[in-house]
């Protein structure tokens, strides 16, 4: 009787033990994988370039502004950046302070955030819900492309996803500790909280909703006691509200009334459908494993109502703990659904560590619905369980990536956006103004710029004529510039926008801040000439190890020169001796320098290239490849029937005929054609090895 009690104690150590290291081994290999994201995305896309903006600029020049959107001209009379509250900009630039300047510092909060609640998230259902639980909690965060890729955003969407978990949680504990101390302290927590989600995203409106719902709470259950509670609830709040009005002084109340009175117009111009949003479970990584859970949890949900109902008795803990989930999650989609319009699926972020939490109670009341089920079994199903968790793993790019490369110091040493920034700076003078558009920015922050966001607004956002605060209210009001998104802006307005306002432009084919509208041929030529281009020669290998989900293609980043003096601003660069064609930076990145026979074959327009023949074409792509790689011999088989195709399918339904839906085209030359193909697919199928560093 004794060593069968001995065993059974023997027997529920070891598998104590056993669970605390598989949960901990489950911690490891998700912070594992999410520093190595944060690595390996080394370069900034979309809007993570032109946000960085306004960090950068208060690490360099202590001031609170956005002068790369040149938020002066979409928002007149607010001095200080309001696109975005402050808070997550404020820690990214402690963090930028503490580790210098660049790409992963700029994530450094994001990815942060998201490994310190999921891992919160997992040790508050291990003790709630039980060890399984948390261990899927755990599983689910690694591949569920929801969290992941928010995680290497410059944005401030996981951030505010974190503070409004906190809100959740802490309002989660106030309806079982609303009493005494405890029940104040909780109060006060629960108020700090919201005023931090407000001030890290204006979704933060939606928390606002928290507090009078929690002093009604209170009021309920504690009648005429509650005044205590309340009154910590309310100092909580304002004090992070009262900090944030003091350091932003005046700006802080009208940006508030100018984001409530714009808000409303975006719901107008933006019209993007909920089902979009929602890809994010439906078409992402790892999103559908999250959404079966989802359900399974909230059919978990009603059937323990029903059998309380009937029972007459109290639900259990598990499913009290899925229900309040699932209730704040639903009010929160509600919340996006009527009052959002900007509906990407980037939004996941906001929610996603409820998601994934939620998700994994739903699995884990399966599990313990089969080992209840089939109790001689229970081996079979802990082993099936195992089994089907480790092949969720086992087939996600976020687990068998970081596991494929030798070393944290590989993915360091490929310093792709140090490269990139050595090779850009080495085509631009140091003294001078470049037309920046937000691909560039991250590489030439310290460079006196003009940014292709300011070139827009002057052209598309009226301003307003009386600056009292009443007329700026009445501004605000009738929504100024309500089509901006699609305002015309003929080829003419875009040259005279320009005028002799910069030496230099730096931008790209696509990206955010409509810098593509001044990449057209039209806008440039004339004015402009290419003189060098930066971009990845693998650029799949580098989409294979970050932690990004979704973008266009837009690495491959050109330096035009002024035409009036280009020979003096050639002159004046790094790169002035450096040779024609194909230069090797760094580990993955190339540096293609224009000499003036490359720019006569890339300024061919589509009209003559389709005037060719098959034998011409050809004769064309060689010539040019040629000329780019050093010799005809660096060449790759096959290479210039590749290119030959993908430049006919580009003139032929791309360029000319697409609408850049602000009352042009978009026209490209043959050269940016090419860059089109290299930008999205790079050059190894188009060069040998023996190319590089091949300048004639």
């Amino acid at each position: 009787m004794l060593r069968e009690k001995d065993e059974m104690i023997a027997s529920e150590r070891f598998r104590r033990v056993a669970g605390l290291l598989l949960y901990l081994l489950c911690i490891a290999l998700f912070v594992w994988s999410g520093i190595f994201s944060l690595l390996a995305t080394s370069i900034l896309d979309g809007e993570s370039s032109s946000v960085s903006n306004v960090p950068i600029n208060h690490v360099l020049y202590g001031t609170w502004i956005y002068p790369l959107h040149a938020q002066e001209l979409f928002y007149p009379g607010v001095d200080k950046f309001i696109i975005h509250p402050p808070l997550h900009y404020y820690l990214v630039s402690i963090w930028l302070q503490l580790f210098g300047i660049g790409a992963w510092q700029l994530l450094l909060q994001s990815t942060a955030v998201g490994l310190l609640g999921v891992v919160a998230a997992s040790y508050l259902i291990r003790s709630k819900v039980g060890n399984t639980a948390a261990v899927l909690t755990l599983v689910l965060a690694t591949i569920f492309a929801g969290l992941r890729h928010p995680m290497v955003s410059a944005r401030p969407d996981l951030t505010f996803g974190f503070m409004y978990s906190l809100v959740v949680l802490l309002s989660f504990l106030l309806l079982h500790n609303y009493q005494g101390s405890k029940g104040r302290i909780v109060a006060a927590l629960l108020g700090v909280s919201v005023s931090a989600s407000f001030a890290t995203h204006w979704y933060g409106f939606f928390c606002l909703f928290y507090l009078p719902a929690a002093a009604l709470y209170l009021v309920w259950r504690l009648r005429t006691e509650a005044w205590k509670p309340v009154a910590c609830l309310a100092i909580g709040a304002a004090a992070g509200v009262l900090l944030w009005w003091y350091l932003f002084g005046d700006d802080f109340w009208f940006g508030l009334l100018t984001i409530l009175l714009k808000g409303g117009s975006f719901l107008e111009v933006i019209r993007i459908p909920f089902l979009y949003y929602l890809t994010f479970l439906t078409a992402w990584p790892g999103g559908k494993v999250v959404l079966l859970g989802c359900a399974i949890a909230f059919a978990f949900c009603c059937w323990e109502w029903l059998r309380a109902a009937r029972a007459k008795s109290p639900i259990s803990r598990t499913a009290a703990i899925a229900s309040f989930l699932a209730l704040n999650i639903f009010l929160y989609e509600l919340f996006f659904f009527f009052y959002v319009a900007n509906k990407a699926p980037r939004y996941s972020a906001n929610i996603a560590i409820l998601l994934v939490a939620f998700s994994a109670i739903g699995y884990f009341w399966v599990i313990d619905l089969a080992r209840a089920t089939l109790k001689n079994r229970a081996k079979v199903v802990n082993s099936a369980a195992a089994a089907l968790g480790i092949a969720a793993l086992l087939t996600s790019n976020y687990v068998t990536v970081p596991f494929s490369i030798k070393s944290v110091g590989d993915v360091m040493g490929r310093s792709l956006h140090a490269s990139m920034r050595e090779g850009l700076s080495c085509g631009v003078p140091e003294q001078a103004t470049v037309l920046l558009g937000s691909t560039g920015y991250q590489y030439l922050y310290d460079r006196p710029f003009l940014g292709s966001m300011r070139l827009y607004a002057e052209e598309t956002i009226p301003q307003p004529t009386d600056w009292s605060l009443r007329g700026l209210i009445r501004y605000y009001r009738e929504g100024p510039g309500v089509n901006y998104r699609t305002a015309e802006i003929p080829y003419d307005a875009r040259r005279q926008s320009i005028g002799d306002r910069i030496d230099v432009m730096v931008n790209a084919d696509n990206g955010h801040g409509w810098q593509s509208l001044y990449i057209n041929p039209s806008v440039w030529k004339g004015k402009l000439k290419e003189y060098l281009a930066v971009t990845l020669i693998d650029p799949n290998a580098y989409e294979a190890v970050t932690g990004r989900v979704s973008r266009f293609p837009n690495l491959l980043v050109t330096v035009f020169l002024s035409e009036d003096n280009f020979e003096e601003l050639t002159r004046q660069t790094p790169c002035a001796t450096l040779a024609r064609g194909l230069h090797h930076i760094g580990d993955n990145v190339v540096l293609l320098r224009y000499d003036a026979d490359l720019r006569q074959r890339r300024n061919l327009m589509a009209g003559d290239w389709l005037q060719f023949d098959a034998r011409a074409k050809a004769d064309y792509v060689e010539q040019y490849l040629a000329l780019l790689g050093g010799a005809a011999s660096v060449i790759q088989p096959g290479a210039i029937d590749i290119l030959v195709d993908w430049v006919d399918q580009q003139f032929e339904k791309k360029t000319g005929t697409v609408n850049d839906l602000h009352g042009g085209t978009e026209v490209r030359t043959f050269g940016q054609v090419v860059d089109r193909y290299f930008d999205a697919d790079g050059f190894k199928a188009i060069f040998s090895d023996a190319a590089w560093n091949s300048g004639n």
